[in-house]
């Protein structure tokens, strides 16, 4: 299977991880770019824990649906392998044309790609952060 190369990627990206950043700090999180190897923000919850999140972001919906928004949640240039708890703690999608988020635990990625639609979004982020970072948690209180 080929992996389609997306034009401006570096710049969606980018501005996928500002909007996220955005709404951890309307929450009052502490947040920070990262830019490291998997991570792209570190998240400190109210505990004053550090969580690792991976940022994926799309442009717009698919073009054969327009209903749905696909997310490459896997590593690796040649090799891609699907994204797991080791490589970050929370996940969060990025719909850019919409604005908004979805951030879920990193244990919910299931495959190398991932497909999420505009009533995922739709969900009061507020809820949704405060629920990523509940689970990331309990996982990391259990390892």
């Amino acid at each position: 299977m080929s992996w389609k190369t997306v034009r401006g990627a570096v710049s969606i990206g980018a501005a996928g991880e500002h909007l996220a950043m955005s709404a951890f700090k309307a929450l009052e999180y502490r947040c920070a770019l990262a830019n490291l190897e998997g991570t792209d923000i570190i998240l400190f919850d109210d505990d004053n824990t550090p969580l690792r999140v991976e940022v994926k972001t799309a442009a717009g919906p698919r073009r054969d649906t327009g209903k749905a928004w696909a997310f490459m949640t896997s590593k690796g240039s040649k090799t891609k392998r699907q994204i797991t708890t080791d490589d970050a703690d929370l996940i969060c999608y990025v719909a850019l044309d919409l604005r908004r988020i979805c951030i879920r635990c990193t244990s919910t990625v299931t495959g190398k790609r991932t497909t999420l639609y505009r009533e995922d979004f739709l969900e009061p982020e507020q809820k949704q952060i405060r629920l990523a970072i509940s689970k990331a948690r309990r996982r990391l209180d259990d390892y």
